[in-house]
């Protein structure tokens, strides 16, 4: 039991195992369980993990060989001495190379007439079988393996889409003549670990504010969790030249399979006018282990920084107020004209007055 591992760390195990005497000359799968609990509390608990993962060990017994030799008359065994997937995790909905190499552990009698077929047991509800092959059948055949020779073969299988993470088991069968013609039949196995791809969506990347030189703007942009597995430890940041960026990164943890999640806290001031770009970063561990990186990039059109005119009366000595004043008094041109205006108003009256007085001294004469 390790009662923590720090991230991006390794702690190797040795573990001693002996094989019985009873143990065969032949590959023998051994599963590997590793439990994990997260370090982040969710609802007063941590969420356990479990990863599975099969080695294949080769164990040679001749003397058990020996009796069983002379026991069936050395009967001839085919096994499998080793086999390889290229790529070593195999991931849903993707092709995969199985390589698997055969050895005839007889030390006296060659095999003849060699048919393998490969079963897979586990079928999923939707899709049925889960490895299925490609442009090719299930069934390997050799012409003839010499004695403590092998016989490479290779074949291209495709995982359906909605096969659970786990580790498949197939069953080889082998079915072969000695050379005498005598039928045997014999089994051997082989673990297939399965992961689901994980698979994360953003939204569109939207802008809270007006771009323009200066002024900051905010961030706003949702992601989903479109795979079938959680995804751990995910961060989300921002980069860019050409931005003064605050409160860039953001730690979101555990996302899981269907859910959303939003980032919105970080601020944007562009520094110049015209285009800029940046780009949002996240990364994320699948649940294999592995670190991947998922970069959006964005760009948007900055505006100069709008600087308003200043005014005429704010450039005047603050010491010469009412010299101001009594200059736009006299050079306003409204003014002169109404006072004009009513002059002539009030000679006109004037002028009105006084005939209407002379006609009255006229009548009375």
């Amino acid at each position: 039991i390790v009662p923590e591992l720090e991230g991006e760390s390794s702690q190797r195990f040795n573990f001693i195992m002996t094989p019985s005497r009873e143990a065969a000359t032949q590959n023998y799968p051994i599963e590997i369980t590793v439990t994990y609990q997260d370090e982040e509390v969710v609802d007063g608990k941590r969420e356990t993990h479990t990863v599975n993962q099969y080695v294949g060990v080769y164990v040679v017994n001749p003397k058990k060989d020996a009796e069983e030799e002379e026991t069936s008359k050395t009967v001839p065994k085919i096994i499998i001495d080793e086999y390889t997937l290229e790529p070593g995790i195999v991931k849903a909905g993707e092709n995969f190379k199985l390589t698997t190499t055969f050895l005839n552990t007889s030390s006296q009698k060659s095999v003849q007439n060699v048919k393998i077929s490969l079963v897979v047991v586990e079928t999923s509800e939707k899709t049925g079988t889960v490895f299925t092959p490609v442009q090719s059948s299930n069934t390997f055949y050799i012409d003839h393996i010499a004695p403590k020779q092998k016989a490479t073969k290779e074949i291209m299988l495709y995982t359906i889409p909605d096969a659970q993470a786990k580790t498949y088991t197939i069953t080889v069968k082998f079915n072969y003549e000695d050379e005498k013609g005598e039928v045997f039949s014999e089994e051997d196995l082989i673990g297939i670990p399965v992961v689901q791809p994980s698979r994360i969506e953003l939204g569109q990347i939207q802008f809270q504010g007006e771009a323009m030189e200066g002024q900051p703007l905010g961030v706003y942009v949702e992601l989903y969790n479109t795979g079938k597995v959680m995804l751990n430890n995910l961060m989300i940041r921002m980069e860019s030249e050409d931005f003064d960026i605050t409160d860039s990164n953001l730690f979101v943890g555990n996302f899981q399979q269907g859910a959303t999640e939003y980032y919105d806290r970080a601020m944007i001031i562009p520094r110049q006018p015209g285009k800029a770009t940046g780009k949002l970063i996240l990364t994320y561990e699948d649940p294999t282990g592995e670190e991947l990186i998922k970069e959006e990039e964005f760009s948007i059109e900055v505006m100069e920084m709008f600087i308003p005119p200043m005014d005429e009366e704010w450039d005047m000595p603050m010491e010469e107020p009412k010299a101001s004043l009594v200059k736009r008094i006299f050079t306003n041109k409204y003014l002169w004209m109404g006072l004009i205006l009513a002059g002539f108003i009030t000679a006109g009256l004037i002028v009105r007055k006084r005939r209407k007085v002379q006609e009255g001294l006229d009548l009375d004469e």
